[in-house]
């Protein structure tokens, strides 16, 4: 659609322990987001993508809303540190 490519970027995926503990009930958001930002900072995106790519670039997650999904924290991450980032949830 709109010649729109799609690009699957690995570093910004929760580890699947990650993920299977927060939807089992092991974990509560908080100490899953807790994790989630640590795990960015553990990959150190910031050096292993290019701003650039991100110019109108569009975040998916597979959770409805952005009040609890990792799209939200990875461009909070990034608008932490990336100067002008302007974050719009759909």
């Amino acid at each position: 659609i709109h010649n729109i490519t799609y690009e699957y970027k690995m570093e910004f995926a929760p580890t699947k322990e990650l993920l299977n503990g927060y939807q089992n009930k092991v974990i509560d958001w908080l100490e899953y987001e807790k994790q989630y930002n640590q795990i960015l900072v553990n990959r150190d995106i910031l050096k292993n993508i290019s701003i650039m790519e991100f110019e109108n670039a569009v975040l998916l997650c597979s959770e409805p809303t952005a009040k609890q999904c990792h799209r939200r924290l990875a461009v909070e991450y990034i608008a932490k540190y990336v100067e002008n980032v302007k974050i719009k949830h759909l």
